[in-house]
């Protein structure tokens, strides 16, 4: 009597029971029938995937369950976080979140320790793209914080940028703020410095140039008096102190003008320039207006 050729069983069902003794004596049951379809013994902590040969197979470095401390580990097989995701020398993305509809992607521990929202509209914070714009978001009455200690970096939804605190005088909309500043000693390569300096009691701005020179701002503020036409770049000194309930503007062109033709000697000097166009949609100020610089006309 002729052995049986089991590689080639004539009957279906006959080849399958041969298929499945296989399987139990090389103990490598088909993932079909709840085994792994292969010998290969896994590492503990290991998530499984079914690998291009389509059994199970695993990657314990790049995929990984802490099931002590309920952790998960992507490119780790130490995660320190819920969620550890590590990666080295690539230059892809680490993760991306695509959709076609609006998408919502949130942050958040416990009530104590507020959120981190991105893209979520009405609430503390968020990173918005829209299709104006993008950029950091928070709420009427809220502000973003950068840096810690003493001389944070903030910016207030309704009130303006502070540099160096947090703090606004009354009414404040739109307002760059300074608070007590370290006065700068070097000047770096094209670059200048505004800052706000302690000056008897009282902190002025100062801005220092490239050169080294620190001056304090000089505005041209006409509020008490009006320039004479014939003074060709008037400036003055203006301040104001309302605990004193007084305010001071002086025509320091004229002060100099009257100097120079009090000695004979030339103490202003002026170059022309190319001039510039007004760009700004409002009037230009009074004291412009009377020189020749005219609100350019709209394009008909």
């Amino acid at each position: 009597m002729s052995k049986p050729n089991l590689d080639t069983p004539k009957h279906p069902e006959l080849k399958t029971l041969v298929n499945k003794l296989r399987s139990l004596l090389s103990e490598t049951k088909a993932p079909e029938e709840g085994g792994t379809g292969t010998s290969e013994t896994f590492t503990q902590g290991s998530i499984l995937f079914v690998g291009a040969s389509g059994v199970y197979a695993q990657n314990n470095t790049q995929l990984f369950w802490d099931d002590l401390n309920r952790r998960i580990g992507i490119g780790t097989k130490t995660p320190s976080a819920k969620l550890h995701v590590k990666t080295t020398g690539v230059v892809d993305p680490i993760a991306k979140f695509e959709s076609t509809e609006a998408i919502s992607i949130s942050v958040a521990t416990d009530i104590n320790h507020g959120e981190f929202w991105i893209a979520r509209q009405n609430d503390q914070f968020g990173l918005s793209v829209l299709a104006s714009d993008i950029g950091l978001r928070c709420v009427s009455g809220q502000s973003i914080h950068f840096g810690s200690g003493s001389n944070p970096f903030a910016i207030f939804s309704d009130k303006g940028l502070c540099i160096g605190g947090t703090s606004f005088g009354a009414s404040a909309d739109a307002v760059l703020a300074i608070e007590a500043s370290t006065a700068p000693t070097t000047s770096p390569t094209n670059t200048i410095q505004i800052f706000a300096v302690d000056v008897a009691g009282s902190h002025e701005a100062r801005v220092r140039d490239e050169g080294g020179t620190t001056t304090t701002f000089s505005p041209h503020n006409f509020s008490l008096f009006q320039p004479e036409q014939s003074f060709e770049f008037p400036w003055s000194y203006y301040s104001r102190n309302d605990y004193l309930g007084k305010e001071i503007n002086v025509d320091m062109f004229g002060v100099v003008r009257a100097l120079e033709e009090l000695t004979g000697k030339q103490f202003i000097f002026l170059r022309d320039l190319e001039k510039q166009e007004w760009d700004s949609e409002k009037d230009p100020p009074e004291w412009l207006r009377v020189r020749g610089v005219q609100k350019r006309k709209e394009v008909i």
